[in-house]
C-alpha cells in the first residue's frame, strides 16, 4: 500500500486485510510440538498424575505476570499509532516464552502426555502470536495474521486447561492451597 501511495486509504486498508483473512496463508507459524518432544513417565496412577499438574502449575505460578491483555496493548497501539505502546509487550513474551520452557521440563504420565502437549503447543502459539503483535509496527502482515489466529490460540489453551482440570476432578485430586495444581483445581 505504501509503494502504491495508498498507505492512508482506509478502505485499501481494510480491502488488504481482508484479502489475507480471507486467503488463510500464513507466512509463519508457531513451533507445533508432538509427544517425542515432552518428558513423559510410564506412571499413570492418581499420586504421579497429582504431581504433574502440581509442577505444570508452579510452571504458570511462577511465570505468570500480572499485566494487560496482549491483544488490547496491541490494539491500542494500532490505533493511537504510538509503536511504543508495543513495548509493554515485551514482559509477556518473556514470560509466555519462561512457561513453555518450564512446560517443556515438566514429566507428564503417559495418560496426561496429550493433554500436555495440547497445553506446551497452545502456550507455544501464544508465544508466536505475542512476538507477532511485537513487530506489528513494522510488519503490518505479521500483526493481521497474528489477530487472525488469537481467538483460536485462546481457545485451544482454553480447552487444554479444562481437559486437565477435568481429568484431576474425575481423579477427585484435590490440593492445598500452596501447591501448583490449585492453578487447574482452585480450592
Amino acid at each position: 500500500l505504501k509503494q502504491m501511495g495508498s498507505i492512508n486509504d482506509k478502505a485499501s486498508q481494510e480491502e488488504l486485510v481482508g484479502k489475507v483473512l480471507e486467503s488463510g496463508i500464513m507466512l509463519a507459524s508457531p513451533k507445533e510440538y508432538s509427544i517425542v518432544d515432552i518428558a513423559t513417565i510410564n506412571d499413570d496412577s492418581t499420586e504421579s498424575i497429582k504431581k504433574y499438574a502440581n509442577d505444570a502449575g508452579y510452571v504458570f505460578k511462577t511465570y505468570s505476570i500480572s499485566s494487560r491483555n496482549e491483544a488490547v496493548i496491541t490494539k491500542e497501539a494500532i490505533e493511537k499509532e504510538s509503536p511504543a505502546t508495543l513495548k509493554e509487550l515485551d514482559p509477556i513474551i518473556k514470560s509466555y516464552r519462561n512457561i513453555l520452557n518450564g512446560l517443556l521440563k515438566v514429566k507428564a504420565p503417559q495418560s496426561m502426555s496429550k493433554m500436555h502437549v495440547d497445553l506446551v503447543n497452545s502456550v507455544s502459539s501464544l508465544v508466536f502470536i505475542v512476538e507477532k503483535f511485537r513487530v506489528s509496527d513494522v510488519d503490518p502482515l505479521a500483526g493481521v495474521q497474528a489477530v487472525a489466529r488469537y481467538t483460536s490460540t485462546i481457545q485451544l489453551f482454553a480447552d487444554a486447561m479444562n481437559n486437565i482440570k477435568s481429568r484431576l476432578l474425575s481423579l477427585n485430586i484435590k490440593y492445598n492451597a500452596n501447591e501448583g495444581g490449585t492453578f487447574f483445581i482452585p480450592n
